[in-house]
Formats: C-alpha cells, structure tokens, sequence
C-alpha cells in the first residue's frame, strides 16, 4: 500500500474487473469490498469482504479507510440512496466509477472517477424492457393523462422505445405540455398527439376517447401537494376523484384493454385531502373489474427523487442560495423511487395477471428526510465556505411523521415481477360506492370544507385528518 494515497473501499462487485482495479489502483489503495451478494466477481487481489451491516466507524478506522467508490450501474438502486446516506454519515468521502463503453478508448481511459454529484441520486441505468412488453405495446394506441407532469413525460418518453400505433399525450397545463412537445419535437420523435383538456370535463374527455380510441391508459393527472389541497378540498375531490372517475368510465364505455392508476402512499390509511382522494380513487378502479372487459390496476408508490414539486430540489434551492434548509420535524420518514425506476414498474404492472389489483413497488426502507438533507449538504460543501444550516419549522396541516406503502388489511404477496408485491381487492358494494362518489362530486360546490372532508371520510373510514381544521371530523380516542 502507498502511503501517499487514500484508503478505499468498492462497492460494485460486478464492475470491479481487473482493467477496473488496475485504474483505482493508481489514486486508492483498495482494502476492501462491500458484499452486495454476489461474490462470484471478486477478484483475486487479495481484498477484505465487508458485509454492509458490518461497516462501522470502528471499521473504518481500522484499516484508516477514508472514502468508498460506487459503481452505480452495477448496485441495486431499490436501497441505493439508504446506504450512500448510511456511509456518508460515517465520514467518508463517496465517488463514482464509471465506464465509457466507447471501442476507441484505450484501458486507462475506459474509467472514470468523479465525486459522487445530486443527479447520480436520481438516476439509473437505461431499464432492459422484457419481451412481454414489446408484444404489450406493439401498434397500440396509448393515452397518458397528466402528460406533462413527472410520471407523465417519463412514461411517454419510455413508451417511445415501442412500436406503438400513436402516443395520445393529455393535460391542461398548456406551457408545460407545450415545453414537452418542443423537446420530443427537436428529437424527431413521430406519432404523438399532444391534447389540452381537463379530466374533470367528461365532455371534452369522451371526444378525447371517440377521436383516438386508445388500448390502454396510464391515468397519473392528479393534485398531489398536500397543504395546498388541504386549503382547497374540492380541487383535490374534483381531480383525483370525479376526473378519475371519468378517465376510469370512459376507458371501459370506449373498450379500453387496459387501465393502469398511478397512486401513492399516502393513500395508506391517509391523514390529509390528497390521500384520502387518491384512496378514493384506488377504491373505484378496484372494483371496475367486475362491470366489463376493460382490466383495470393501481400502481402505488412513494417519493420520486426530484420530481415536480418535491423537498430535494427545494432543498437544492436553497443550498444553492446558502441555507437554511427547512424541516417540517426531524424524524419525518419517507419512502423514494427514481423517476426511471418508478416509471419502469409502471410499465412492468401492465404484463402482471392479477387485475381490479393495488400493485406496491419495492422501495427498500424509508428514508429519514433530515439524514437526505444532510447529505445534500456534504455533497454541496465544497460550494459553500460557510456551513449550510438546518431549521425545523414545525409541522404541515396532514402531514404524516411516517408513511405506509400498505395497510395492515392488505394481504400483500409477491407477484412474478421481484420489485412488484399485489394486494387483492377487498369486498365493496360497488353501487354504495359509486353513489357517494357521484354525491361527493355533485354537491361539492355546495358544501364547506368541514362538510367535504367528513363525506371523503364516510368513503374512507380509515381517513383521520391530521389538520385543525377537520379535527372535529376525526373519532374520538377510544379510553382504555
């Protein structure tokens, strides 16, 4: 070992080949590997094997280990962001090894080392699509809904990997479908048909259905931000539950194959408007199954690093304009996804055999956002001459210390798809149902909030507020 250089560890068993070691060789001293469960790779140089769990600041200290280099393509992204977070709370400093596939290069110049960066978080490598998708997709008509959102535009952006019929792309933000349009446009990207309209106008919706006839829908429009649809309740009703039903009625009148709903977490025993709508919204496509043809599922997941709207580009935000960053409560816990990740399951969902189902992604575990903030901030600290701080400035109306990708009612089981678990549908009358969906939607106009909030709740029994506001709406607790 050299003194002058850097004790390191590799994480990557699969990428870590001789022509690899040799180019890490001339800046770290390799110690060690972090087991990621296939050993099979590790080469004979003579290198420690760490089990993760294993890894501690006593280790560390040990072998004056200082930094650890990932090689991103070759580790399991499902519990990725968890263990940068765990290690770089243990002091050491995180790169990345990448390889350039270009022929021309020769091997000390195949391999790259940089400093591990806040879009290496939200990104991974390019998903290999199963057979059964391309037979899925080929010369079908597809519509997406909320088009221009983050699921949206990713999903079409996957979607044009096939040999689709048309790509029908629908949403009312006119300046962000208009912005999605240009960059398809400047790829040369054929077949798309971009449509302004809005899902809670069933009229402009069943011209959308007559002109195009799609085979399959992705329905993701929806409101998703909590403390703005806790102040508007009968936006969060409108959209995520009579536009869904809408979309959901439309894709079955019109002989649709297949309807895929993008859900969330929070519609897991939900304590704010956005869950409790969107747990509507599970509840109807659940038992559509059994009035037609048309297959109908629900993708349920949590975060998606760095989509519209969410806490790591306002953190990045306000990094970037020297801190601080703020923190509802400090043990807030939340499950993520990548984009491309997420986006891929969709996708995956289509081909599973279980229909009128709750589909729940594999997300490893829940991430506590004040230890992702802090990680942010070591990432940027070379940015920064003085130290980023943090700020708690105390909880949200609805907001939940820690979400739930299921409930303790639903039975999950694994699907054939390893990242994919099913939940069944439970028993519901679907006429009661479909009349206080359709009572909700109709006199929303005229009711209150207070009002509003209690008729979701007698669709959701399991909704308690966790707003002021709706707190006389919420049981009392049982004295023991």
């Amino acid at each position: 070992m050299s003194p002058n250089k850097s004790n390191a560890l590799f994480f990557g068993l699969g990428a870590l080949t001789h022509e690899a070691y040799d180019v890490l060789d001339q800046s770290f001293n390799i110690i060690g590997v972090i087991n990621d469960g296939d050993e099979s790779n590790l080469i004979d140089k003579d290198l420690l094997c760490f089990e993760y769990q294993s890894i501690t600041s006593k280790a560390l200290e040990a072998h004056k280990i200082t930094q650890v280099i990932i090689a991103l393509q070759h580790v399991d992204h499902s519990n990725l962001l968890e263990r940068i977070i765990y290690l770089s709370s243990l002091g050491l400093e995180i790169k990345t090894l990448n390889l350039k596939s270009t022929p021309e290069y020769n091997t000390s110049k195949k391999f790259t080392i940089n400093n591990l960066s806040f879009s290496d978080l939200i990104q991974i490598p390019v998903p290999k699509f199963n057979q059964n998708l391309l037979n899925q997709f080929t010369n079908q008509t597809i519509l997406i809904t909320g088009a221009a959102g983050s699921i949206g535009s990713e999903l079409a952006k996957m979607l044009l990997n096939f040999k689709l019929k048309s790509l029908v792309l629908l949403d009312n933000a006119e300046s962000a479908l208009y912005e999605l349009q240009q960059e398809l446009i400047e790829n040369g990207v054929p077949n798309i048909i971009y449509t302004i309209g809005d899902i809670r106008n069933y009229e402009r919706m069943e011209s959308v259905f007559k002109t195009h006839r799609p085979n399959l829908i992705f329905h993701a429009a929806a409101y998703k931000h909590v403390p703005l649809m806790e102040e508007h309740p009968i936006e969060a009703i409108l959209t995520n539950i009579l536009g869904t039903k809408h979309i959901a009625d439309l894709a079955q009148k019109h002989g649709a194959n297949q309807f895929i709903l993008i859900s969330s977490d929070k519609a897991v025993n939900p304590t704010n408007v956005m869950g409790a709508t969107k747990r509507v919204g599970e509840l109807y496509i659940e038992h559509l199954n059994v009035l037609g043809n048309t297959r109908y599922k629900t993708a349920r997941f949590g975060n998606v690093l760095a989509s519209n709207g969410s806490v790591i580009p306002l953190f990045q935000k306000q990094i970037e304009n020297g801190g601080p960053v703020t923190l509802t409560d400090k043990e807030i816990e939340r499950y993520f996804i990548t984009l491309q990740g997420a986006c891929e399951l969709v996708l995956e969902c289509t081909v599973l055999k279980e229909n009128g189902s709750i589909y729940v992604f594999e997300m490893g575990k829940p991430i506590r956002i004040y230890d992702l903030a802090k990680l942010l901030i070591r990432l940027n600290k070379a940015q920064h001459k003085e130290e980023i701080k943090i700020k708690m400035i105390g909880s949200r109306p609805g907001e939940k210390i820690k979400e739930e990708l299921a409930s303790v009612e639903e039975k999950l089981r694994q699907t054939e798809h390893k990242l994919i678990k099913v939940s069944q549908a439970r028993t519901q009358n679907i006429d009661s149902l479909d009349q206080k969906i359709s009572e909700l939607c109709l006199k929303s106009h005229e009711l209150s909030n207070q009002e509003l909030v209690a008729r979701i709740k007698a669709i959701v029994p399991e909704y308690i507020p966790n707003n002021p506001n709706y707190k006389m709406i919420a049981p009392k607790p049982k004295l023991s």
